[in-house]
């Protein structure tokens, strides 16, 4: 299985090429990813990551159309980006773009309603809200370690009713900084 993992920083997936800008990284190639096309051939990757890394990069559709360029039929792209409501989105002036759970729904035409002539073909097949570890961990008997968001049933009520919580409640009960995963299967 070849696996990509772009904008990698310090931490590579393990057994994944790592791609960079950072010569400081852990990458295998230096390569800044808001250029295209990127260094690899066609229908390469069985899985590609791309870990907080969008936010920063300059033309989503164009990013996207190459990591479909990349990726062989059926494979998965994993995003993980903070949430528009995350504080971290905001305070980092590096982020170029901040993401909802519907913000990837244009380049899947079961959600979107039609395939846009000129955007790649995902199917969108998860998506998630993480909450933030920051906040105080609860430490009493059974509960012991896990984040208060879980215990009182936040993340999974959110999770359930993405949508409402994005529209009604991601500002009136913030959940620090959240990150956003959306799992993908390139369409060919």
């Amino acid at each position: 299985m070849k696996i990509l993992d772009l904008g990698c920083g310090k931490r590579k997936v393990p057994g994944a090429i790592g791609v960079d800008i950072d010569p400081c990284s852990s990458a295998d190639i230096i390569f800044d990813l808001n250029r295209t096309p990127y260094p690899f051939q066609d229908n390469v990757f069985d899985r590609v990551y791309a870990r907080h890394i969008l936010e920063h990069l300059e033309d989503i559709v164009a990013v996207m159309k190459e990591i479909h360029r990349i990726s062989k039929p059926g494979a998965h792209l994993l995003i993980l980006t903070p949430h528009f409501s995350s504080y971290s989105s905001f305070t980092d002036i590096s982020h170029k773009h901040h993401f909802a759970s519907g913000s990837f729904d244009i380049f899947d035409p079961s959600l979107c309603g039609e395939k846009k002539p000129d955007y790649p073909t995902f199917r969108i097949l998860e998506k998630r809200l993480f909450f933030d570890l920051i906040f105080k961990k609860i430490r009493v008997g059974r509960f012991q370690g896990i984040p208060i968001f879980k215990i009182l049933g936040w993340e999974a009520l959110a999770n359930l009713f993405l949508p409402t919580y994005e529209r009604f409640f991601s500002f009136a009960f913030p959940s620090g900084g959240t990150d956003l995963m959306i799992k993908m299967e390139v369409i060919k």
